[in-house]
């Protein structure tokens, strides 16, 4: 916490979205620190300067940020208020990690205010689209997985054939391929 501040200490004035993005980090900590009171300023700090940073995906964390601590802080109108406002953002401007938080959040609020159905009804669209997530991470990881053994293949192949044909051209596309050119 002390080096985010000597960090934020150190930036200059016109710095605003690393500001907000480095306030969204230390209202994190100190609400971990169980220290919940200057964890809420600190978040309102980061939604400020994340306006003033024209960053709507900055913007959207931090109000998630600022939300969630209001509720914990049991400041229900204020996390509301946050929450549509970041629900509000172009869902284009900012990854689909922070539209489950937001939808998280949502649900935490619906469950703080004893609105349990739908609380229910957030919390199953949330499994859902995580997991849907989860799938398109592992797709996409396994996707590179196989793109990559192709490559690993192709060059293993083109040494081989290079130590067994060492006259050929393809002993330098070997080479190439492998990295070592």
């Amino acid at each position: 916490m002390v080096r985010i501040e000597l960090y934020l200490a150190a930036l200059p004035s016109g710095s605003n979205l690393l500001r907000a993005q480095l306030l969204v980090a230390l209202s994190n900590l100190l609400q971990d620190s169980q220290l919940y009171d200057r964890a809420a300023e600190v978040a309102a700090q980061a939604v400020a300067h994340a306006r003033a940073s024209g960053n709507a995906a900055t913007l959207a964390f931090a109000l998630s940020t600022f939300s969630f601590i209001a509720i914990f802080t049991e400041r229900y109108e204020e996390a509301e208020a946050a929450l549509t406002e970041a629900e509000a953002t172009p869902a284009i401007s900012f990854p689909n990690h922070l539209r489950l938080l937001l939808l998280h959040d949502r649900g935490v609020l619906s469950h703080v205010r004893s609105d349990f159905e739908r609380a229910m009804r957030i919390f199953e669209d949330f499994h859902r689209q995580s997991q849907e997530h989860s799938r398109a991470q592992m797709l996409s990881v396994s996707q590179l997985a196989a793109s990559t053994t192709r490559v690993g293949i192709h060059a293993a192949r083109s040494r081989a054939f290079a130590r067994f044909f060492p006259q050929s051209g393809l002993a330098t596309i070997g080479s190439f391929s492998s990295g070592r050119l």
